[in-house]
């Protein structure tokens, strides 16, 4: 069967671990992957936290640039799903 809510979630947190235990290219992998499944889904949920994910990863490991468009693309989303920006 195809999940891809559950897919992008059980991805979510398969990344979570890695980044907690001290690999955070896997983590970026995962994470990647589960973004691609929250969109299959049309998860805004799972497409936004991945996107944090990714920006939070790439400032982990110092790319701050990348880490910055990351968080402005999780941010771009959540603003035109109406989320005000200091929420």
């Amino acid at each position: 069967r195809d999940l891809p809510r559950e897919q992008a979630a059980a991805l979510l947190n398969l990344a979570d671990l890695d980044a907690r235990t001290g690999r955070p290219r896997d983590a970026l992998t995962r994470y990647r992957a589960a973004l691609d499944a929250g969109r299959a889904a049309g998860d805004l949920y799972a497409t936004g936290r991945a996107m944090e994910s990714v920006g939070s990863t790439y400032a982990e490991l110092g790319d701050y640039h990348r880490a910055s468009d990351w968080y402005g693309r999780a941010l771009a989303q959540r603003l035109t799903q109406g989320e005000r920006a200091d929420e």
